[in-house]
């Protein structure tokens, strides 16, 4: 389905985490070691299937659920985890609706979808940015409304220009066309884009077509996937644009697990699988070292048990410090905005220079349009 790509890349992941444990023996639970087998449904990217899928692992006997993709599916799936009484880490179910029900079975690991677009907002606030008004293009989906209306309330705390209103496009099968020329007709300075991977790739194809060239564009997910730079998304034409990412390898994060940090798990991903690390598939083995870390604590495979010790975590990790606050959010570690600029050596394949919450290198702006490539 339309999140088969999503899905694929935290699979990765999962395995990734699963062959480096079974690699050492499996995890080491005081003394005895147990090999790690992981059992996956297929929700075909329709959310409706999902509580029929969990209801059926759990009743297989499965004990631990790791997330999936997007947040209505992870709040399906976080209903049954607590019917069940079943702990679920998931890194990409942004949304922080889903924390405030009260699901203590809960836990993300991500940084929540209404800090995405801040350190974009905190770039374009500077004064050598020379940015005055923000139009804001959200689909129409929990986790991006909620990043959009956040960054509206942010922008405007900045003392940024913003439309009255968020430029809201249909979940399914958007029409960039005839939007664009409502955000053109605002003449903004920034615009902020808030949707997936595809979404993203349809607005900055139908943008280029329009040559709309606002002195730059941010967007909340999407850009820091590989697929998005490469000839399958949008090319060159990702050049220069801003945006937030959950992991990046240029975040030169060193770590006390076996991974060793950022630049480290990059690398050896990359010997494994010949396919570049982001934010998917990292975030999937940092919410699995989650599960590992409770177990090797305690001792135990209790779901009671391990969720207990899972709300106390405290872990050092390749993806930054995971630390849940009461409601299950990961409160440890900062969402990078970056920039997307081409290598020296090859102008068709994109770095992360990360802007935000410190520069690992000067951004390139104001966005040069679509034809300087």
């Amino acid at each position: 389905g339309r999140e088969s790509y999503f899905g694929r890349e935290m699979m990765l992941g999962y395995e990734f985490w699963k062959e480096s444990v079974n690699d050492e023996g499996g995890v080491n639970i005081c003394g005895k070691k147990f090999d790690v087998d992981i059992t996956y449904s297929d929700t075909q990217s329709d959310n409706s299937q999902v509580a029929a899928l969990a209801e059926s692992l759990a009743g297989s006997g499965v004990k631990f659920f790791l997330g999936t993709y997007n947040s209505p599916a992870n709040g399906a799936l976080a209903t049954i985890a607590q019917s069940r009484k079943i702990p679920l880490v998931t890194s990409a179910g942004a949304a922080r609706a889903l924390y405030e029900q009260g699901n203590s079975w809960l836990f993300g690991i991500m940084t929540p979808a209404t800090e995405y677009l801040k350190g974009s907002l905190e770039f374009a606030a500077l004064p050598s940015s020379h940015v005055r008004s923000v139009a804001i293009i959200a689909r129409n989906a929990p986790a991006p409304l909620e990043d959009a209306i956040a960054a509206r309330q942010y922008a405007m705390s900045l003392g940024l220009g913003v439309p009255n209103e968020i430029f809201v496009f249909p979940a399914a099968d958007a029409d960039f066309s005839m939007l664009i020329g409502e955000v053109k007709s605002y003449s903004p300075d920034f615009v902020l884009f808030a949707g997936d991977l595809t979404d993203a790739e349809a607005f900055v194809k139908e943008a280029a077509l329009q040559s709309f060239h606002p002195r730059g564009f941010s967007f909340s997910v999407g850009h820091s996937l590989p697929r998005f730079a490469s000839p399958q998304g949008v090319g060159r034409l990702a050049s220069f644009m801003l945006g937030s990412t959950q992991w990046s390898p240029e975040s030169k994060l060193s770590s006390s697990d076996r991974y060793q940090g950022s630049e480290h798990f990059a690398r050896i991903f990359w010997d494994r699988y010949f396919t570049p690390a982001h934010y998917l598939p990292a975030g999937a083995v940092a919410s699995a070292l989650v599960l590992e870390h409770a177990f090797k604590k305690v001792c135990d495979l209790d779901p009671v048990v391990v969720r207990d010790e899972i709300k106390k975590s405290l872990l050092d990790s390749f993806y930054g410090v995971i630390s849940f606050n009461e409601r299950g959010l990961n409160i440890g570690k900062p969402v990078y905005t970056i920039q997307l600029q081409p290598t020296a050596a090859d102008k068709t394949k994109m770095k992360d220079v990360i802007l935000h919450p410190f520069a690992s290198g000067v951004a390139i702006w104001p966005f040069p349009g679509f034809s300087a490539r």
